[in-house]
């Protein structure tokens, strides 16, 4: 009996947390064009979050094929439907892609795993972190 009532309150807890990805825009990310084809980005942007974002596992990596041309890959909480981590491609041409990249904000699904995601799906090579260099800040006198 104990069991299934500290299962209950820890799925009516989890799911009262403010955790994931919501809809007002917050959290950080990046959009790009780049020149590879949408399931080849698709493909990077799984494997990436496989290899990255799931937390020892605890995290779900799903893919959800959109109409043609377009296809998401999102990283989900266990015991709910909130998203961590968002992919969406969507098909310019035959081989140029739209990617929309958006995490949650915090622990493993920070700016810097939104980076490196940007190399990964841009290069077609997955790393947990980004190692390409970015422009250096301007120095003003």
């Amino acid at each position: 009996m104990f069991k299934p009532i500290c299962l209950a309150a820890l799925t009516v807890t989890l799911a009262g947390c403010a955790l994931g990805i919501d809809g007002s825009g917050q959290g950080p990310r990046a959009s790009a064009e780049v020149d590879r084809p949408a399931e080849a980005v698709l493909d990077t942007a799984q494997a990436q979050a496989l290899q990255c974002l799931t937390g020892n596992s605890a995290y779900e990596v799903q893919r959800v094929q959109g109409q043609a041309g377009q296809g998401s890959i999102l990283v989900r909480a266990p015991f709910t439907t909130n998203d961590m981590a968002r992919v969406d491609v969507t098909t310019l041409s035959a081989n140029r892609s739209k990617v929309d990249i958006v995490m949650w904000g915090r622990s493993i699904w920070d700016a810097s795993a939104v980076r490196a995601m940007q190399d990964a799906v841009t290069f077609g090579v997955t790393s947990c972190k980004a190692y390409m260099p970015v422009a250096a800040p301007r120095q003003t006198k």
